[in-house]
């Protein structure tokens, strides 16, 4: 069965749209070495590498695999990171997200992911959603606990240019 996703999901305080090659640009200028330090892939050198990105995730969309997202304030707009739920067609989904520095420390992660949680508990028959963070970031972790997430294991895994990245697994159920 295909999950039929959102034109878009409202918080408080955001607008979440489904990805967007409109956006891409956008996000490329929002996505720096800061932002990247605790994500699996680089900072893109050029926005064709973002483009790029957005055409994959269009992909994974429509084809039921997952459901990723651009995240926007409601005041003006204003693209304020990525986000959305890997692997949607099993039991076992995942999130992910980053925001641009400009917007740390407004727990606008905590707001999205809420937001994501409560679409996915709507709609996909799932065991538990994983959601794997840098040991070393804290504010990152704070999002999973908020929702009662516990730590299912510590692992070490390779991100694509082949540096060792030290993570948590957090599960959090229904």
């Amino acid at each position: 069965m295909q999950i039929q996703l959102p034109k878009q999901i409202d918080s408080e305080r955001l607008i979440i749209r489904p990805v967007a090659l409109k956006y891409a640009e956008e996000a490329f200028r929002a996505i720096d070495d800061d932002v990247t330090k605790y994500l699996s892939f680089p900072t893109p050198k050029k926005v064709e590498e973002t483009q790029d990105f957005v055409r994959k995730s269009l992909k994974g969309n429509s084809q039921g695999k997952d459901f990723l997202v651009f995240v926007f304030l409601k005041e003006n707009n204003e693209l304020i990171g990525g986000s959305g739920i890997h692997h949607i067609d099993t039991r076992k989904p995942e999130f992910g997200i980053w925001t641009k520095v400009a917007s740390h420390g407004n727990h606008y992660g905590q707001e999205t992911i809420k937001a994501l949680k409560k679409w996915a508990d709507d709609n996909l028959d799932y065991e538990y959603i994983t959601y794997p963070v840098f040991e070393v970031n804290i504010p990152s972790r704070k999002i999973p606990e908020m929702l009662g997430g516990k730590v299912a294991r510590h692992y070490v895994e390779k991100d694509v240019e082949g540096n060792e990245m030290h993570l948590v697994e957090y599960r959090i159920y229904r």
